[in-house]
């Protein structure tokens, strides 16, 4: 008797640590799962939290090595909106770690029709997400065209959450696709426990960690470099004044 297993269309995001073969190799194996365990906590804290507000488990997420998965129950706003805490969980929780070690994270978010259960993930949203994190060069989060209809796109690029941007890809593509904007995460979390509503770039510059230490390999370099650039785009004065603001609301 064959068995029949539910599909669900969902959300999808896979991540990888940038830097963790090094991590490996350059430090002893108990500080490398510390510092692990203490992203992997504050990851599990806020995917906790957004479960809690919607009364009912949205996000799921896998880790091996140094990649992350993570889905959605469904394909809906309110999903969408959750898996983006997980992206704010991850850049924040490794923008943390890398005040002491040189890593960061990069990944891709996909959407389609996934099988998630008994232990078993699997779908073609999985292998495009794999894929397209696979592609980049920088430390970003590019969002698959598919994920969104246009007016719910507009919403997250009229508050600065998503960006259209010429993505750093491998094989030298220049187009412009959606990418996730991590850096409004960072100016948020600035702004709260600072209390300051006043920043400006440079404060938020600052604030960025994945930059400690100076690259000593080329591809690193270049990693650094493109993303650098991407850090300018997203910190002029006009998303400044969306970051800079009192309050921060999520949608109805």
């Amino acid at each position: 008797m064959k068995n029949a297993f539910d599909k669900i269309h969902c959300f999808v995001g896979l991540f990888d640590i940038l830097g963790f073969s090094n991590l490996i190799n350059t430090h002893q194996l108990d500080k490398v799962a510390d510092l692990y365990s203490k992203v992997k906590k504050y990851f599990e804290e806020m995917l906790n939290d957004a479960n809690s507000l919607c009364n009912r488990e949205i996000v799921k997420f896998y880790n091996f090595s140094d990649s992350f998965l993570v889905h959605t129950k469904n394909k809906d706003d309110i999903d969408f909106q959750a898996l983006l805490v997980a992206c704010d969980a991850l850049f924040l929780g490794f923008n943390e770690a890398a005040q002491n070690d040189n890593i960061a994270i990069r990944g891709a978010i996909t959407s389609g029709e996934i099988i998630a259960v008994e232990g078993i993930v699997i779908g073609q949203p999985i292998i495009e997400a794999f894929r397209k994190e696979k592609q980049q060069e920088w430390i970003g989060c590019w969002i698959s065209d598919q994920c969104l209809n246009k007016d719910q796109l507009k919403e997250y690029i009229n508050d600065k959450s998503i960006v259209e941007y010429v993505i750093p890809l491998k094989d030298g593509v220049v187009k412009h696709w959606h990418a996730f904007n991590w850096v409004k995460s960072i100016a948020h979390k600035y702004k709260i426990e600072k209390r300051n509503f006043d920043f400006e770039s440079r404060e938020i510059m600052a604030e960025i960690n994945f930059f400690k230490s100076e690259p000593q390999e080329w591809d690193v370099k270049r990693k650094h470099e493109n993303t650098i650039t991407f850090i300018k785009e997203v910190t002029t004065s006009e998303f400044l004044d969306e970051y800079r603001k009192r309050k921060y609301e999520s949608r109805k």
